[in-house]
C-alpha cells in the first residue's frame, strides 16, 4: 500500500485570517489564547489554521448544561 500524500495546512497570521474573513483581530486573538482554535507560535506570532477556523465559525462552540450563559441579556448576572 502507498502511503497518501499528506494536505499542508493553510496556516495563516492574525491580520491575514481577519482581512479573509471580516473577524477582528482581537476576537481572533482571544480565540487563540483560550485554545479554542487551532494554532502554533512561530516566535512570537500565532500562525493559525484557515481550514480549522472556517469550520469554527461554521460550527461555534457546543455549550454544556452545566456551563452559565456567557451573556447575561442585559442584566448582572450572579458570580458563585
Amino acid at each position: 500500500m502507498k502511503d497518501e500524500p499528506k494536505q499542508v495546512p493553510r496556516m495563516k497570521t492574525i491580520d491575514e485570517i481577519a482581512a479573509l474573513t471580516g473577524v477582528p483581530k482581537h476576537f481572533i486573538r482571544q480565540l487563540a489564547i483560550q485554545n479554542k482554535i487551532v494554532r502554533v507560535m512561530a516566535g512570537r506570532k500565532y500562525l493559525i489554521n484557515l481550514d480549522r477556523f472556517i469550520d469554527y465559525l461554521n460550527t461555534g462552540e457546543e455549550q454544556t448544561e452545566d456551563e452559565p450563559e456567557t451573556i447575561s441579556k442585559g442584566r448582572i448576572r450572579r458570580l458563585n
